[in-house]
């Protein structure tokens, strides 16, 4: 692992580990399989089950989504051994998770998410938002290696309860996700900041 990565990752723990900034998110780091097992396959549209607990496979188009538990190659990942696979066949299909109790309109005013993303074929957007008003708003930019995905909701999609890791190429896509926050704001905008100047530094 590069010092900028080592970098961006130990910040994004800090992101995750800050009192101010708790991670929002159950199971982020995808540890905890879910009830239907270590490798799920869902078909249809909406939604159905994930091999990780607290998470849910959700379709906008038809399509055939399978997630599997493997162990994780992000270098030193601090918060266990597992990452998510996810390979899906339909675009705007995914993971999400609801992580506000009640769900839509419930939660904070606005959020920012921080999650590592390794994408094989085609690309992945990331959102988070009020339940079904969530739109992509950061997106994958390379293949084959891993790649830290930050932003935050939209305004129009206010509170925060939702986030989306989707396919955003129209035939899909195959990636791995691990390592997976969100936060208020802007509680965590000096942790993001932070984290976005100690990688700059490394760069020197």
């Amino acid at each position: 692992m590069t010092a900028t990565a080592s970098a961006v990752l130990t910040l994004t723990l800090a992101l995750a580990a800050s009192s101010a900034g708790a991670n929002l998110l159950h199971n982020a780091s995808f540890e905890t399989v879910g009830p239907s097992g270590d490798t799920v396959s869902y078909t249809g549209q909406f939604a159905g089950p994930s091999a990780a607990d607290q998470w849910e496979v959700f379709h906008n188009t038809s399509g055939t989504t399978r997630t599997r538990i493997v162990p994780t190659t992000l270098p030193a990942a601090p918060s266990g051994s597992s990452m998510i696979q996810v390979l899906t066949t339909g675009l705007n299909n995914g993971l999400g998770q609801v992580f506000i109790p009640g769900g839509f309109g419930n939660g904070p005013a606005s959020g920012e998410f921080a999650v590592w993303v390794y994408v094989v074929r085609g690309t992945v957007g990331i959102g988070i938002g009020n339940g079904g008003n969530t739109s992509l708003t950061a997106f994958s930019t390379v293949h084959e290696q891993w790649q830290l995905i930050t932003g935050a909701n939209a305004p129009s999609q206010s509170p925060v309860n939702n986030i989306s890791i989707y396919a955003s190429s129209i035939d899909g896509a195959e990636f791995y996700v691990d390592e997976a926050v969100v936060t208020p704001a802007p509680a965590s905008a000096a942790l993001l900041g932070a984290l976005a100047l100690g990688a700059g530094r490394r760069r020197r």
